[in-house]
């Protein structure tokens, strides 16, 4: 008797889009309220479906999109990459020297407000549940080791599914695929994949490189096989992941929610497709329509502290601050920095949002947080400030890596060099997490620094008005500067703004359903762990 299984993954993510006027926070309100009773209904009527007619709709569905995948391709126009902030940033940074003239200040910076360009706008968007073919018991399933950067995870798979190649690369030949990939009893794999990404913390990208590592491992020697197995398991976990065709290889399509900077791209409908997997020229042919269910499009945010590394590798700061030395021993993750060195480059706000690794957030809670014991909230942040001044040497990206590149709190930690971005994103990680401000993103062309809402009363210094309160100026980059001084070529220079909040983010939703029990977990950027038992 075949046994249902069904798997629910990222039920919701979160689309942040840059736009011109931001709703009050009312309509926001009531329009995310919204959203989320139509997802709990689309969940409630998901439940109600009988085993045959689970079966029933994924064959159908599977299918139709095997028919309409053996239909002639479009020949599509390849788009250039976008670019991040091109202005050059400075290859040596001021030290601020108490008493020396500054430039007098416009007072129309002093008055940014949540209407200006560049703030963004929380929107929610809940995506479909996804239908997984029902599971076979009984059917032969060998493991397979996959090496996630220097991590082995030991993955299921169907001999069937192992067994099938890539027989070209026209249309025929990727529907011939899909139909005998679609015969096999996958669910199992994708059970196991999504398994590791949660207990590992990885956002959507670590789940398109380890299928995609799953699919080279499965078929070293053939890439247009290895695109197939990335491209039909990932479609099957409800991502709109698309397949293409250039010159005699098979290319990958992906969505993202935020936008990607660097990588080619085409656009269908209103989505950019990242392409991956090409460094060829010539003609590119793919499709116009997803497939019904797969809707999702990649997240890049991390939504709980990541542990990819079983073992953590230390660091020492060292920096004075009120004319005394401090040393701080940190640990970070190693693979998450290795895992890093292939992530797209994205906006901004994804690292100024994103967690510290589990090994980063233990240290610095063990030997961070005694040291700012009993400071009052001033003098805790002016610490923060001190650390990320002074503690790093400066050097510009194009410098360092050759390009500009945001990173994560523990790839900061890691490398010994760092510019603006990286001062911003470690000194507002540190400051939302050992002190009660709140943190604001200040983007200046060519760079980038933080400001601080202190609810008891601000520090004197250049402040900005934002969303009826007012937030001190605190630069990173400026050495030894203290907070409210501005760097001064950037005195008269209206930045964009935003609030600095991972916990703005609402739950993602992960479920796993059997025939006796739904469960339903909810992820956060803290931890997983079950929520409800539903019969």
């Amino acid at each position: 008797m075949r046994t249902l299984l069904l798997l629910i993954i990222p039920a919701l993510f979160l689309n942040l889009t840059v736009k011109g006027q931001e709703r009050s926070f009312e309509e926001y309100k009531r329009e995310r309220e919204r959203k989320m009773k139509e997802y709990s209904n689309r969940q409630d009527n998901l439940r109600e479906l009988s085993r045959q007619d689970f079966e029933q709709y994924v064959d159908k569905r599977n299918r139709e999109y095997a028919e309409y995948v053996k239909k002639q391709w479009e020949q599509m126009k390849i788009l250039g990459g976008f670019e991040s902030d091109t202005e050059p940033k400075p290859v040596q940074i001021p030290e601020y020297i108490p008493g020396k003239p500054e430039p007098s200040r416009d007072e129309v910076i002093d008055k940014l407000t949540a209407d200006s360009p560049g703030v963004i706008q929380h929107d929610v968007q809940p995506a479909e549940p996804v239908r997984l073919k029902p599971l076979i018991p009984g059917v032969k399933r060998e493991t397979t080791k996959v090496d996630f950067y220097g991590r082995l995870f030991h993955i299921e798979v169907d001999q069937s599914l192992k067994d099938i190649k890539a027989s070209g690369i026209m249309e025929n030949d990727v529907a011939r695929f899909f139909e005998k990939a679609a015969e096999s009893e996958f669910a199992p794999t994708i059970h196991k994949l999504l398994q590791i990404i949660e207990n590992t913390g990885q956002n959507d990208w670590g789940l398109f490189m380890i299928t995609k590592k799953l699919g080279e491992e499965l078929s070293p020697d053939d890439q247009n096989t290895a695109k197939l197995l990335t491209w039909f398991l990932l479609l099957q976990a409800g991502y709109d992941i698309r397949v293409g065709r250039q010159n005699d290889d098979l290319v990958l399509l992906l969505p993202f929610s935020d936008i990607i900077y660097r990588v080619s791209r085409l656009t269908i409908g209103r989505q950019n497709y990242y392409i991956f997997g090409s460094n060829s020229r010539g003609n590119f042919y793919t499709y116009q329509q997803n497939m019904k269910d797969a809707t999702r499009v990649f997240d890049l945010n991390f939504y709980r502290s990541p542990r990819l590394a079983e073992h953590a590798q230390q660091k020492s700061l060292t920096f004075e601050f009120e004319n005394r030395q401090v040393t701080i021993n940190l640990e970070y993750d190693p693979k998450l920095v290795a895992m890093m060195r292939e992530h797209p480059q994205t906006h901004m706000r994804i690292f100024f949002n994103a967690p510290a690794s589990f090994y980063l957030s233990r240290s610095a809670d063990n030997n961070l947080r005694p040291l700012i014991s009993g400071l009052d909230e001033v003098t805790k942040v002016s610490f923060m400030l001190r650390l990320a001044q002074t503690a790093f040497e400066y050097e510009s990206d194009q410098e360092q890596f050759g390009s500009n590149k945001f990173m994560l709190p523990d790839e900061i930690i890691h490398y010994d060099r760092s510019d603006c971005d990286d001062r911003t994103v470690i000194f507002a990680w540190l400051t939302r997490n050992y002190t009660d401000q709140e943190v604001a993103a200040l983007m200046y062309p060519g760079h980038a620094a933080t400001a601080v809402y202190f609810p008891g009363g601000n520090p004197p210094g250049d402040q900005f008005l934002f969303e009826g309160r007012r937030f001190v100026i605190a630069d990173p980059t400026y050495i030894n500067a203290p907070i409210g001084k501005t760097m001064p070529q950037f005195r008269n220079v209206r930045p964009e703004m935003w609030l600095v909040d991972a916990s703005d983010f609402d739950c993602r939703l992960f479920a796993f359903h059997s025939p006796a029990h739904y469960f339903v977990y909810s992820l956060t950027r803290f931890e997983v762990q079950p929520t409800g038992l539903l019969n």
